[in-house]
């Protein structure tokens, strides 16, 4: 038996679009945001729900608004990271898009210590290095046992440290490290 429709308003969901997303270059250290763009076609719009799919250790991505944030370590340094980022629908079937992009991770100068100086038998110092990741001082009695004393988080360089408690000590040797 033969028979015949017609179909009034029918719609099929389609893939949201997600904005291509430069290359990046990075120091290590210092926080890398990129906040991505997505729209989907579909009338009403549906949801749409952000992930990563490859990325380096450390980084996020908000999964309601694709703001992306990595603040690469430098142990990461230097490389270059492949990201790819998916947006997806809430529609049936869920549609999805993807970008890719590349992270160059450079890696930070190295601290200096400088212009030491003796105030009230306390010993201080200028750090200087590149803006962004965390230095940590440690201090020393023979160069070869080393004890942290404070780690600056993204300190404003140059910037001067003294350490309270060297008064009275008949020698000190004191470096920096980069972190994280």
């Amino acid at each position: 038996m033969l028979c015949s429709a017609s179909l009034d308003s029918v719609s099929f969901n389609q893939s949201p679009s997600l904005a291509p997303i430069p290359n990046q270059t990075i120091l290590a250290g210092r926080v890398l945001t990129i906040t991505n763009a997505a729209r989907d076609a579909d009338v009403p719009a549906q949801a749409l729900t952000f992930s990563l799919l490859t990325y380096p250790a450390g980084a996020v991505v908000a999964t309601n608004t694709g703001l992306l944030a990595w603040r690469p370590a430098i142990a990461q340094a230097p490389s270059t990271q492949t990201v790819t980022l998916a947006v997806s629908d809430s529609g049936l079937p869920s549609m999805s898009a993807t970008q890719s992009f590349l992270v160059t991770v450079t890696r930070p100068a190295l601290p200096a210590l400088a212009q030491a100086q003796v105030t009230d038998g306390k010993c201080g110092f200028w750090l200087n290095g590149d803006a962004g990741p965390d230095y940590t001082i440690a201090v020393s009695t023979n160069l070869q046992s080393w004890s942290p004393l404070i780690t600056l988080h993204s300190p404003a360089l140059p910037c001067f440290w003294s350490d309270t408690n060297s008064a009275g000590a008949p020698v000190l040797f004191y470096r920096a490290l980069l972190g994280p």
